[in-house]
């Protein structure tokens, strides 16, 4: 080892050659992304792959260390990878650019030694968590706003029963997630994301946090299951909670004990690996459904009462809603996330499966079958 781990040398607990064979997933390079990433490579982590979809913005720069005027306009994944390549040139950091939820296989998040969840808003947070909790993969969430901060650790990879982030969340929580949808789960038109007031104090603290869950997560003395670290960055009060599983979660209770990962090509085909005969074997798709669009009685136009569809739903929003023909909202979105076998193959043989993943139950076990393109190997 180098001179440069000189001072974590003369920790007695630190071990600097396990620090060195972690490969991070860092979901996220904004404020508390920027902090996550920068801590890992001082630290001497091996490895990080940083996915972001969004691009700077003059504002980020009051919050974000690893990034300089000149990268405005830039991809926030693109320009952390390069300030931290630049940190420690020893730490391979990969740059991936999209949202995380299309771009992240099955097998590189199970190769993560942990994910950090570093995003700003509760859809990301669900899924991300629903991904860790499901292929056993341990996460590491911080959030924070102008003045709170906050970390909280799941131990999926060492404690199968570990609480998941979505055990202790309050209606609330879910409640903001629907205003950003229709009555018919379409995404609203005029709906805007709200800003979070922050500042680079909050950021800095919970990259800290975040980061020393992580570090302190390998000593032997430190207590497990999951468990939150709360901060008021005013009062500077404390506060550390034991995170318990929630047996009616809508996250980790639908989750069997058995689970097995498949990979299949999307393309809805018999050879699909579900088990024969199927034809009553429900199906559910990780991503909701647009089944069709329903026009019963449209008394001004001639539109179809009924038109296919089979896509993401999340690629709709409710202007799409209206006829076409006579300019009315009357269309009714038909959305679903489960499907029998023999209705699959009857109404939708040769069409791809839309989604991330779609999962069944057969003898006891969950088979979960990430759904692949066609040209994968």
């Amino acid at each position: 080892m180098t001179d440069r781990y000189l001072r974590h040398n003369l920790i007695d607990w630190f071990d600097q050659e396990l620090v060195k064979s972690l490969n991070i997933l860092v979901v996220g390079a904004g404020a508390v992304g920027n902090e996550v990433i920068k801590n890992l490579v001082l630290l001497g982590v091996g490895a990080i792959r940083i996915v972001d979809f969004d691009r700077i913005e003059i504002h980020n720069l009051t919050r974000s260390v690893l990034f300089t005027e000149g990268d405005v306009g830039r991809n926030k994944a693109e320009a952390a990878a390069e300030a931290a390549q630049r940190l420690d040139p020893a730490c391979r950091v990969e740059a991936i650019v999209g949202d995380f939820w299309d771009r992240i296989s099955f097998g590189q998040l199970q190769e993560s030694s942990v994910v950090f969840s570093c995003v700003d808003n509760f859809d990301a947070r669900f899924r991300i968590n629903r991904l860790c909790s499901l292929l056993g993969v341990d996460l590491i969430n911080a959030g924070i706003d102008s003045r709170f901060a906050s970390a909280e650790i799941f131990p999926f990879m060492r404690d199968s029963d570990s609480a998941c982030f979505e055990c202790n969340l309050p209606p609330s929580t879910y409640q903001r997630v629907a205003d950003r949808y229709s009555c018919g789960w379409l995404r609203k038109v005029a709906y805007e994301e709200r800003k979070i007031p922050t500042t680079a104090i909050t950021a800095s603290y919970a990259g800290a946090m975040a980061t020393s869950l992580l570090l302190y997560s390998f000593r032997d003395d430190m207590e497990g299951g999951a468990r939150r670290v709360f901060l008021d960055t005013i009062t500077s009060n404390v506060s550390k909670a034991i995170l318990p599983r929630n047996p009616a979660c809508p996250c980790c209770a639908t989750h069997f004990p058995r689970r097995t990962i498949l990979q299949a090509q999307r393309i809805i085909t018999s050879g699909l690996p579900w088990p024969q005969p199927a034809s009553d074997l429900t199906v559910t798709c990780s991503d909701p459904i647009l089944v069709s669009w329903e026009t019963p009685h449209c008394a001004t136009c001639s539109s179809r009462p009924s038109v296919p569809v089979f896509d993401l739903a999340a690629n709709y929003d409710e202007s799409h809603a209206m006829c076409s023909n006579c300019g009315l909202k009357q269309r009714l979105a038909v959305i679903r996330e489960q499907f029998t076998v023999s209705e699959l193959m009857e109404r939708f043989s040769g069409r791809p499966l839309p989604g991330k993943f779609a999962f069944f139950v057969h003898e006891g076990t969950q088979v979960i079958v990430e759904l692949m393109e066609r040209d994968h190997d």
